[in-house]
């Protein structure tokens, strides 16, 4: 029983990063050739993205492990890694294991037979070990192939390789009680929609203060080595134990195997205890009495909309994840705020350098690159929502009661448009009206980066709905997967991301060639964003109504 459950879940998992449907890999399909090409493509880009990240640790390993391996402190660079390679599978997997374990569609179908809980949750912590295996080598991997040009042994090469399970194992432990803990907390229908946003918002905070702050730690780490031998020495003599079994030492590696083993039990055995009582518990609020009340009548563009505003709110995963970047226009916004005296007294100095005579580029031409970088934050930023591209895949297999109404697929096309141009503009446009204002800018000025916004957003909105319609995804198991974990989702950001970066680099180009102003260039980009949309609302107005039609 046990080895038909892993392998129903991994083949869910090979499902999820490589054919991107959400249908098991053992069944046949009808577009073979469709699902081929998805797996050729999505697995070259995973191949791709692996090696770069790869390549990249193997050098800054390579920069560091000369000077602290002669130093003698070879436990303190295998113990940055360890670390590094734990906090980087806790976070790729934490909110995973609560979605995998206690969310997952088919809980009830397996509790409902004669399996033991204890073996569902086995059987699912086993395939979020393969992906912790996958990380820890990922991170930990490059460190010990560049010790091993320094200082290479046999002893040294197999536990080196071994420690890659034991991190993975005590990354599954502490990515699970995580999960377990949110499960615990979110039990309560009526605080899990705030809590899960506040938490995904304060989750994304620390992953950017530890990675600026990452840096600077490792360096004042590594300046004075000598002081932090001697405390750990003192205070932790088991980050040395893990030090020197990385190096080698087989006494050291057993006790790190039966710490990370003993440390995985004890959080399996609390969560197989607790596992039945958190998937069958009762998330409703309170019991609702309805009154009959009159109901006013409202536009159907109205209803649709009202309709895919109330699951935004109502889905933390769909709206952290897919409107991330409407959270960073308000929060540089509000640090703007805070920076007014700041912008107030540098500006008009900067204003003035830029008109002195012998001034080279880019301060000689400051007052157009002004515009043109307030526009910049709020064009990056809504790269990064991606509302309009999984709007259609989320209906899942309840799609079928809006094609049974009597509305038209542009109506429906129309209503997920706007939510990702009302969510997205509403921060965009009071970005750029605060700065616009705030930087003394003329109102032709503003209202250029007002049309420039506008088509902008539109069209990540039109592209994002075009692959979405063409790789809907309407059989997912868990909602994360047409969200976070599919091919639309993933070319949309591409696509946003590459226009972005065209349309950064191009303006400083210009100007040194054609002396265009920044207004002048914004608008064309605003009339070339709009071309854009022209063309893939023709194709949502054709191809995509029959599309839609044949889900």
């Amino acid at each position: 029983m046990l080895k038909a459950l892993i392998k129903k879940q991994a083949s869910e998992l090979f499902a999820i990063l490589f054919l991107g449907a959400g249908r098991s890999a053992s069944k046949k399909k009808k577009k073979k050739s469709s699902d081929r090409s998805s797996f050729v493509l999505k697995a070259t880009l995973i191949g791709i993205l692996f090696m770069v990240l790869f390549l990249g640790i193997c050098l800054w390993a390579w920069a560091m492990v000369e000077g602290l391996v002669s130093s003698g402190f070879d436990w303190m660079y295998f113990f940055l890694f360890g670390f590094i390679a734990l906090i980087a599978c806790i976070a790729f997997n934490a909110f995973v294991s609560y979605n995998m374990i206690f969310k997952a569609k088919d809980n009830t179908l397996l509790l409902s037979m004669p399996i033991p809980p204890r073996i569902i949750l086995f059987s699912r912590m086993a395939v979020l070990f393969f992906n912790c295996v996958i990380f820890s080598t990922l991170f930990w991997l490059p460190a010990v192939l560049m010790y091993l040009t320094t200082k290479f042994s046999v002893a040294a090469l197999i536990c080196g390789v071994l420690i890659t399970f034991v991190i993975a194992m005590i990354a599954l432990a502490l990515s699970c009680l995580v999960g377990w803990i949110v499960a615990l907390i979110l039990r309560n229908k009526t605080t899990k929609i705030i809590l899960g946003i506040l938490g995904s918002i304060l989750v994304i905070v620390l992953a950017v203060f530890l990675r600026a702050a990452m840096n600077f730690m490792m360096v004042g780490i590594i300046q004075n080595a000598g002081a932090v031998d001697e405390f750990m020495k003192e205070n932790f003599p088991w980050v040395l134990a893990f030090g020197k079994a990385a190096s080698g030492d087989v006494a050291s590696f057993l006790i790190m195997l039966a710490i990370g083993l003993v440390f995985f039990g004890v959080i399996y055995f609390i969560m197989s205890k607790t596992f039945m009582f958190i998937v069958t518990a009762r998330t409703g609020g309170k019991h609702k009495v309805y009154k009959a009340t009159d109901q006013k009548s409202k536009k159907l563009s109205q209803s649709l909309l009202n309709k895919e505003f109330s699951f935004l709110f109502k889905t933390p995963v769909y709206l952290i994840n897919a409107g991330l970047g409407s959270v960073f226009i308000l929060i540089v916004a509000v640090l703007c705020c805070f920076g007014i005296p700041m912008i107030n007294e540098t500006l008009p100095m900067l204003r003035e350098l830029s008109t002195q005579p012998g001034v080279e580029f880019p301060f000689n031409y400051l007052n157009e690159l002004i515009p043109f970088g307030i526009l910049v934050v709020p064009v990056f930023c809504t790269a990064f929502s991606t509302l309009s591209t999984p709007s259609i895949s989320v209906e899942g297999k309840t799609l079928w009661i809006l094609k049974s109404l009597p509305i038209k697929p542009m109506e429906i096309f129309r209503a997920k448009l706007n939510l990702h141009a009302i969510y997205c503009l509403i921060p965009s446009l009071i970005f750029v009206l605060l700065l616009g204002i705030l930087c003394k800018e003329s109102p032709f000025s503003i209202l250029a980066m007002v049309l420039g916004i506008i088509a902008w957003t539109y069209l990540t909105a039109y592209f994002g709905l075009f692959i979405g319609t063409i790789r809907a995804n309407l059989v997912w198991i868990n909602i994360t997967m047409p969200i976070k974990q599919s091919l639309a989702v993933g070319l949309s950001l591409l696509f946003n991301m590459v226009i972005a970066v065209i349309f950064v680099t191009a303006y400083p180009i210009m100007m040194q060639v054609t002396n265009v102003s920044a207004q002048t260039y914004i608008i064309g980009f605003a009339i070339l964003c709009a071309v854009l949309c022209f063309i893939f609302d023709r194709w949502l107005r054709s191809s995509g109504c029959r599309r839609f039609v044949n889900l």
